[in-house]
């Protein structure tokens, strides 16, 4: 689901997040305050004798970020709630997955699938302040395009 055009801002681009589990979307995110986005991969550098100058290999390890949310309701708590249950009770969390959709000011947007998500989140608030939660994920699969 793209985010609203006109939320749109005059520059830079609105992120809607859906999270899924089994591939079946469970919950939206549409209220992203900030959000990133990037590829991990670990260098390997190779000297060999008699060469000079290195070669560097790249290998890919995942993809991982972080964003925040406005809490407005109880679902990303519940979110969290079954990703730690899953832990506790010693099952690999690699049903769920965040499908991030960023809609550009020219008009362009793009949608990826990030499947085997783990998750760690911290909600903060104050009185009379927004309640917003802050999430770092990771997996160690590859983005699919969705568009």
């Amino acid at each position: 689901m793209p985010p609203s055009r006109s939320a749109l801002p005059a520059s830079g681009k609105n992120t809607s997040i859906v999270w899924t589990v089994n591939g079946r979307p469970v919950a939206q995110s549409s209220k992203i305050e900030r959000f990133s986005v990037k590829t991990d991969k670990t260098q390997i550098t190779a000297k060999y004798i008699g060469q000079s100058g290195s070669q560097i290999v790249e290998e890919f390890d995942g993809h991982s970020g972080s964003f925040t949310a406005v809490v407005d309701g109880r679902e990303l708590n519940e979110i969290e709630d079954a990703s730690n249950a899953s832990i506790i009770a010693g099952t690999v969390n690699s049903d769920l997955g965040l499908n991030i959709t960023s809609v550009y000011a020219d008009g362009t947007s793009e949608s990826h699938a990030y499947p085997n998500v783990v998750l760690q989140m911290e909600v903060t608030g104050a009185r009379g302040e927004t309640t917003k939660a802050a999430f770092t994920w990771m997996t160690g699969s590859n983005r699919i395009p969705l568009t």
